[in-house]
């Protein structure tokens, strides 16, 4: 089994044997089986022993001394509490960093390049000690663990942030990426490619649909206007887990029904409603900028339905078909009120091209 066994979803090795000091190699070889890689949510394997615990502490760490040259730096992982004390600092650091930017619940990143990027730094290190926890037993559902102290005694530790933060700093990590158009543009943080993959979309929307129901209940009953105010709050609170454009129509959303402007359906989620918003208004900005700039608008959503980035924006032609297709009269009536002045076609065409690129890309913006 030592020499032929390889399987990268092991994470564990149970072990019931004691080595002795003249089983190294042996050791080695064994505990190198649960090393395998397999995806993100393995960063290492997990050795549990036995017999003579203590007598084997001392020996494997002699064993991997010898077989690094005296220097096993980067061998052994922290243990849970030393993970989540880990996470807390991280947390901590990250907090304060929101804080002094003005966003206290986290509901937008900071405007400055170089405290973004140490929120990119500092949530990768979190989510490297998350994932070393995950493995170690930690789960979202538990924050606070107990841990056995070697006179005896029983300390407790608890986690400073839930599930609920931890989507929002997501969510926030996500937005780092924002504008970037391709895989080969230059971008100042070290984004990683897993955390970008993580979904958080469910239990955002439970989370959010629970305040949501919460505090219309509270408006119909006419509850006392402090206690709708905290409710009010809370949901608030918890639309930072959105990204900052859906946050807009979340509020959007709450100023017509404080309005009575909207008769709320029972069977749609907060969710529901932020969606259609925004896929409304994102209509409107089509046919808005179709209309000024004199582009064929159905041309222009199949383009923008497609989801192209700057790689393939011109796959077979679909680009230079549109822009070929713009009444240009038009578009150079909207380019000569910006810019104050009677431009040349020629220059009409390369401040059209320009713009049009930059809304189809970026999936659209209010001209």
């Amino acid at each position: 089994m030592l020499t032929g066994y390889d399987s990268k979803w092991l994470n564990t090795l149970y072990m019931d044997k004691f080595y002795r000091w003249s089983n190294i190699e042996m050791i080695i070889q064994a505990f190198s089986r649960t090393n395998r890689v397999f995806t993100e949510d393995k960063p290492h394997g997990i050795i549990r022993y036995y017999r003579r615990p203590y007598t084997m502490k001392n020996i494997i760490e002699y064993a991997f001394a010898q077989y690094s040259g005296n220097k096993p730096y980067g061998i052994f992982v922290l243990k849970l509490k030393e993970n989540l004390e880990a996470m807390n600092c991280k947390y901590k650091e990250i907090k304060q960093l929101f804080q002094l930017a003005g966003s206290d619940d986290f509901s937008k990143l900071p405007e400055d390049i170089a405290e973004r990027q140490k929120f990119s730094k500092l949530f990768g290190e979190l989510n490297k000690y998350l994932e070393s926890a995950k493995i170690q037993g930690f789960v979202w559902e538990q924050l606070t663990y107990v841990f056995d102290l070697a006179d005896g005694r029983k300390e407790s530790y608890t986690l400073d942030f839930d599930k609920t933060i931890f989507d929002i700093l997501l969510q926030r990590y996500k937005e780092l990426r924002k504008g970037k158009q391709s895989e080969s543009d230059d971008i100042p943080y070290d984004i990683d490619p897993y955390l970008m993959s993580l979904s958080t979309e469910k239990i955002n929307s439970d989370y959010m649909n629970s305040k949501f129901t919460k505090y219309v209940k509270m408006l119909e009953r006419q509850e006392d206007e402090g206690i709708i105010e905290d409710a009010l709050n809370e949901l608030h609170r918890s639309f930072a887990s959105l990204s900052v454009e859906q946050q807009k129509f979340a509020n959007i959303l709450l100023r017509d029904i404080q309005n009575h402007d909207i008769i709320l359906d029972d069977n749609k989620s907060v969710m529901d409603y932020i969606i259609e918003y925004q896929t409304r208004a994102k209509s409107d900005q089509i046919s808005i900028f179709s209309y000024r700039l004199g582009i064929y608008e159905k041309g222009l959503r199949d383009l923008m339905s497609k989801h192209v980035t700057k790689d393939d924006i011109n796959a077979f032609g679909q680009y230079d078909k549109l822009i070929q297709s713009v009444n240009i009269d038009l578009a150079k009536k909207y380019f000569d009120a910006i810019e104050g002045r009677d431009l040349r076609k020629r220059e009409v065409r390369a401040k059209l091209d320009n713009l049009l690129r930059r809304f189809v890309l970026e999936n659209g913006f209010d001209l």
